[in-house]
């Protein structure tokens, strides 16, 4: 749910400024290098960008993996420092 609630902030405040972007500007270029400059839509960007990472993910483990088993789910931070 709070995923949920996340990629859809996410989504909509970048379709915004992509939005704004293209109305300001006259060219495709111009609005490109309006939000490489911009560090507001930069984050924006990103942020949407690691939203879509985290579902690739979540899509490419059910494809690969099925539903996993509830010790898969989470592991203990504690086990990472044994190796």
């Amino acid at each position: 749910m709070r995923l949920a609630v996340y990629g859809g902030i996410s989504v909509f405040l970048a379709s915004t400024v992509i939005t704004t972007a293209f109305r300001q500007r006259t060219n495709f270029y111009a609005a490109c290098i309006y939000l490489s400059k911009s560090n507001a839509c930069m984050m924006i960007l990103m942020n949407t960008g690691l939203f879509l990472t985290i579902i690739l993910g979540q899509l490419l483990q059910s494809i690969f993996f099925g539903e996993l088993r509830p010790i898969e789910v989470e592991v203990p931070l504690f086990i990472w420092f044994l190796y």
